[in-house]
């Protein structure tokens, strides 16, 4: 399947193409926009359904003690549409997604799932089951879950340097001591805002291979 939005796209990540020999994320965008440093094991496993994701599928995991970072291609400070499909896998759950600077983060905090911080909260309740995948489209001050049947677009609004799971990045908001066990399916990199329905457009490319609800 071919990505349907591609002005713009940076980097584009999915289970197929971690590389155990690299130890690294690899961007199958064409720009090489691998991810810049990895911690931890990271492991690529096979997603049979359940947790809100009905599809087969490869994705990659690890403990509080793995991460990857993603710095190349990242447009600093700047705009940016950033998709991801993530869960909580074990205990620990404090952040996946967050930022290399600034306080953001992006999908899960502290137990809970589809929260956003960007410099202030986008939103913070909570949504159950907290084990459940999550699809996120993130950009600076607008966040979408699930093809956006949640959005919002107010109380944050922040391009941090770049973001990483767990401790893979430096110099953000808490990066040793909110961590999580975690998964994540696959993400793709804009350096631009996208319009409502090119966020729709890779939101229903995504729904078609990963099956979440």
């Amino acid at each position: 399947m071919s990505v349907p939005v591609t002005t713009g796209l940076v980097a584009w990540m999915d289970g197929d193409s971690w590389s155990a020999a690299n130890n690294r994320w690899e961007d199958k965008s064409g720009n090489n926009n691998h991810t810049s440093n990895t911690v931890g094991t990271v492991t690529k496993g096979t997603w049979t359904g359940g947790s809100g994701a009905s599809n087969t599928f490869s994705y990659i995991y690890g403990d509080t003690n793995a991460g990857v970072r993603i710095t190349n291609g990242w447009n600093n400070g700047n705009n940016y549409t950033f998709f991801h499909l993530t869960r909580y896998t074990g205990g620990s759950r404090g952040r996946i997604w967050q930022g290399l600077s600034g306080n953001w983060l992006s999908g899960h905090w502290n137990g809970r799932r589809r929260v956003y911080y960007h410099e202030g909260w986008l939103n913070s309740g909570n949504q159950s089951p907290v084990d459940n995948w999550v699809q996120t489209t993130d950009s600076r001050s607008l966040v979408r879950a699930n093809r956006g049947a949640n959005q919002w677009s107010s109380g944050g609004n922040y391009s941090p340097n770049g973001v990483a799971i767990n401790n893979a990045g430096s110099g953000g908001c808490c990066n040793s001591n909110e961590r999580s066990d975690w998964a994540c399916a696959t993400i793709l990199l804009y350096n631009r805002t996208l319009s409502t329905d090119e966020m729709l457009q890779v939101e229903n490319f995504l729904y078609e291979i990963y099956k979440f609800s």
